[in-house]
């Protein structure tokens, strides 16, 4: 079942987050000090004509289980009270089963005034985004291409050639910003060109989820065949 994997997506990646002994990559980030910058200090930001209070946002985690919407929960709650835009996780198991909306819904509900982004692949249709749009009355739209999970699928697409014409329908048939997040592969410097042409707000790349990839191992190894790469 999708919500299953959904939740093994926690799981697995709780148990990679113990591995890194307290690690995160904001330990990374270093700040250069200048006393005579001569400039007003601003966090704000614009990026795709969408402005926001601050240079970051939180990313599309989960949903589609009970269990993952109480952390789409607590995420909401953390956004409404620091002002930081967010988006929900892929809104493929809603697609497939309209009584899993609870789990995305929950944010919208949580967060009403907050800047909400929609997370979709790009195989969905045009009726699907909009459909991801007025259940969260989202601010605007994401979508993720995962082509590196895809191709590691025994089931996944290995013709992508269609997702660069989908996404331009898709940003013709809404009415809010449409914004491209790569997954697993490292984005390259004529990315962003493409996305724009295809008339979307920007691009940014996902760093790689083993624990996605480590679920659908599983779920394989179980026999599950009714489940596709869009399930993830």
């Amino acid at each position: 079942m999708i919500a299953d994997r959904k939740d093994d997506h926690v799981r697995f990646a709780v148990e990679q987050h113990r591995d890194l002994g307290g690690y995160n990559q904001f330990d990374d980030v270093s700040f250069v000090h200048h006393a005579l910058a001569g400039a007003e200090v601003s966090l704000a930001t614009r990026f795709g004509g969408i402005d926001w209070r601050f240079p970051l946002y939180i990313d599309a985690m989960t949903g589609g289980s009970p269990r993952t919407g109480l952390i789409n929960r607590d995420l909401a709650i953390a956004a409404r009270e620091t002002g930081v835009p967010i988006a929900t996780g892929s809104m493929s198991a809603y697609f497939a089963d309209a009584s899993v909306a609870e789990p995305f819904s929950v944010m919208r509900r949580e967060n009403p005034d907050g800047f909400i982004m929609a997370n979709i692949n790009a195989t969905a249709s045009v009726d699907n985004a909009r459909r991801a749009i007025d259940l969260m009355r989202a601010d605007a739209l994401q979508i993720h291409l995962n082509t590196i999970q895809e191709t590691v699928m025994p089931e996944g697409d290995r013709s992508f050639a269609s997702w660069g014409p989908r996404i331009e329908q898709i940003v013709a048939g809404v009415d809010v910003p449409v914004i491209v997040m790569e997954v697993a592969l490292r984005a390259q410097p004529r990315n962003p060109g493409a996305v724009a042409r295809h008339g979307c707000a920007g691009g940014r790349r996902l760093r790689p989820r083993r624990h996605e990839l480590r679920a659908y191992r599983e779920h394989v190894r179980a026999g599950r065949p009714d489940e596709t790469p869009d399930d993830y």
